[in-house]
């Protein structure tokens, strides 16, 4: 018999406007503990501590309603963040479930989505489909100590860096700026709000299929993000080859112009493969090898101090008027770099209208089910 782990309500850290979510009750499919936990789980008996939460009292005791399960599905290596990630079934709706030890990172992402789907785009100048953009949670809490987790909705899509794998040059200059035009217009949005993403790059930013063939943006994982409003801060996380070259200084920025670069370095990663520094083509590897981090952390000081760029870049693409965005948003000098938020408001129609569809996209969609054994 599957044992169930109750989840409390949400932490005090969720926004006021924000209703509570119901508790909710995880019906693990195994005992066991899963062999890629972080240490600091396996340690605490994973399936004795299971045992222990379902005999507690339940929240949902109290009335004759009872507590929605997740079970879950599939499970997944963790990432840099040392998450514990799953495929669930959440009321028998598809769900995406991420636990994490780390209080800050839970906390941080979960404030953050609930700031950004409890207001409304409209009165900060945006569509009202803007939050269409960004994943929908649809429950969190804390199944036992020092162990927080968060259920999104699932979507049924692919990263962009995978996405972009299989694009020909001309496919990229159609597609990439439609995408890139939703990904400004959903930033945006949450600058407006008072907040940076902090880790955009290729990985966090998921492409589904719409009903007419073309793609859907969204973005995801927010445990990296920050509330700024106007203050110069530190920066909180990100990932090496998409930082801009003022935070190796190690001196409070500009978070949306560090957000800028990150984006700029972002549609160059799209285009070539992989970003602009802190990675060199290994032909022996025949891959992609990482730059000692001295070596970068040398190069990005230079580019910060200099104002100049330390390498020639070249791209195969023929659409200027990305090209030019990119550039713009990765001038070496924070003080000259666009921000998001202060773009033309016609950027995004103009983006769109620079590329055109191809004709080919059920081929393209067909290519990455086969490629990546999906069904998108």
């Amino acid at each position: 018999m599957a044992a169930v782990l109750w989840l409390g309500s949400l932490s005090n850290a969720t926004p006021p406007q924000t209703s509570v979510m119901p508790s909710l009750a995880i019906a693990p499919v195994r005992m066991n503990p899963p062999t890629h936990l972080p240490a600091a789980l396996r340690r605490k008996k994973y399936s004795t501590a299971l045992e222990q939460m379902s005999a507690r009292p339940k929240p949902y005791d109290r009335s004759s309603q009872e507590a929605p399960k997740v079970v879950i599905e599939k499970e997944y290596p963790y990432g840099e963040t040392k998450s514990y990630t799953a495929s669930v079934r959440f009321n028998d709706r598809p769900g995406f479930l991420k636990c994490t030890s780390n209080k800050l990172l839970y906390t941080v992402e979960l404030y953050a989505l609930n700031t950004i789907h409890a207001n409304n785009p409209i009165q900060y100048g945006m569509p009202a489909n803007t939050k269409d953009l960004f994943v929908k949670l649809l429950n969190s809490g804390r199944p036992r100590k020092n162990l927080h987790c968060i259920i999104f909705e699932r979507i049924n899509g692919i990263s962009l860096k995978r996405f972009v794998s299989v694009l020909t040059t001309p496919q990229k200059d159609n597609i990439l700026p439609r995408i890139f035009a939703d990904v400004i217009k959903g930033l945006k949005y949450i600058h407006r709000l008072g907040w940076v993403h902090g880790d955009i790059k290729p990985d966090n930013i998921i492409i589904s299929r719409n009903p007419d063939g073309t793609p859907k943006v969204t973005i995801i994982d927010f445990d990296m993000a920050q509330k700024v409003g106007n203050d110069l801060r530190l920066t909180f996380g990100g990932t090496s080859g998409y930082k801009a070259p003022e935070e190796y200084l190690k001196k409070p920025v500009n978070q949306y112009k560090r957000e800028s670069w990150t984006v700029g370095a972002t549609i160059y990663a799209a285009l070539m493969g992989s970003p602009p520094y802190g990675f060199s083509y290994d032909p022996e590897l025949r891959d992609l090898s990482p730059w000692e981090k001295s070596d970068l952390e040398s190069v990005m000081k230079q580019i910060a101090q200099t104002g100049v760029h330390a390498r020639t870049f070249f791209s195969p693409s023929k659409n200027t008027l990305l090209l030019s965005l990119m550039a713009s948003l990765m001038a070496c000098k924070a003080d000259e770099r666009v921000t998001i938020n202060s773009s033309d408001t016609m950027l995004e129609s103009q983006l769109i209208a620079s590329g055109k569809m191809p004709a080919s996209m059920d081929r393209i969609w067909a290519k990455l089910n086969g490629k990546y054994d999906m069904k998108l």
